[in-house]
């Protein structure tokens, strides 16, 4: 039985060596909104699986963090993921997958709230508008005449 202070390793969770801060892959079931382990950033190996009933807890619960750093979404119905991911306030939502840009650097990366990063857009990145393609088309004309 889960309480508020803990979960249940389903998979993992082991230190990889002896007396190391290094654990396998973990993955955790039976945790609650209110545990640390789904409120903060978890930079490691781990998964958390929490149930729900209706699809706006859901994206309540996901939403319902002072971080914002990246999401993904697991499902069959990817149509039903793109919604969702459009509801969820993160730096980056993956569908069936957990990673934005596996290490491409030339890749727009960072989080909201509090996993954000102030900088200012690069000129190129998403979301692309009218605005932007007259200006590139105006520069190409300037510069390749």
């Amino acid at each position: 039985m889960c309480n508020k202070k803990s979960g249940e390793v389903f998979h993992g969770g082991k230190t990889i060596h002896a007396g190391s801060k290094y654990f396998e892959p973990t993955v955790m079931t039976n945790v609650s909104h209110e545990m640390l382990i789904m409120r903060e950033e978890t930079f490691g190996t781990e998964i958390s699986v929490m149930t729900f009933d209706t699809d706006q807890e859901a994206i309540s619960l996901a939403n319902d963090s002072e971080y914002g750093l990246n999401a993904s979404i697991w499902t069959n119905d990817v149509s039903k993921a793109l919604k969702f991911a459009k509801l969820i306030d993160a730096g980056g939502v993956c569908i069936n997958d957990c990673l934005t840009n596996y290490l491409i650097a030339d890749l727009p990366f960072g989080g909201v709230k509090e996993s954000g990063l102030v900088r200012i857009p690069e000129i190129w990145w998403y979301p692309y508008s009218l605005k932007k393609m007259n200006f590139f088309r105006k520069l190409i004309r300037v510069l390749y005449g």
